[in-house]
């Protein structure tokens, strides 16, 4: 397996010299059933796992254009999502109610990559490092929505 990348810069790196292939950096980042302990409240564990499970047979993850070779980093924290603090208004409204079923304590990570010079580009989150290993749960808020009728992962 190839090696970890210590930093999310590096990450954001990767993505960016990938050339549009992200199946082995997406293979790197995927969540290992531990993991998920790590990031969710015990009443949320068994759902996020159920939903990540069919999630991960098809990712939906946008590779960065080859014209986005910028990216900005951008975190926020459990209690700063429950406050409403920090970076919380940048991130989508889901992240907010996601968060009383996160850990305490949690980081969440998001690249955003751009074209020089632009102000918008394609999203990527939620990044979460957990013992020195990055890991990705995209959109995690989708785990409430796991019971309901149609759910698609």
């Amino acid at each position: 397996m190839d090696a970890v990348p210590d930093s999310l810069d590096a990450v954001a790196e990767d993505f960016i010299r990938s050339s549009g292939d992200i199946s082995t950096l997406l293979e790197r980042l995927r969540p290992e059933l531990t993991d998920f302990d790590d990031v969710y409240a015990a009443d949320t564990v068994v759902a996020a796992v159920r939903h990540y499970d069919g999630y991960w047979l098809r990712p939906r993850v946008i590779a960065p254009t080859r014209l986005q070779t910028t990216y900005r980093l951008t975190a926020v924290s459990t209690e700063e999502l429950l406050a409403g603090t920090g970076a919380t208004s940048t991130f989508p409204r889901g992240y907010r109610d996601v968060a009383p079923h996160l850990r305490p304590g949690l980081r969440l990570h998001r690249i955003t990559f751009l074209e020089p010079g632009a102000s918008f580009g394609i999203d990527l989150d939620c990044f979460v490092l957990l013992d020195g290993r990055w890991r990705l749960f995209p959109t995690p808020w989708f785990v409430l929505l796991v019971d309901d009728p149609g759910h698609d992962h």
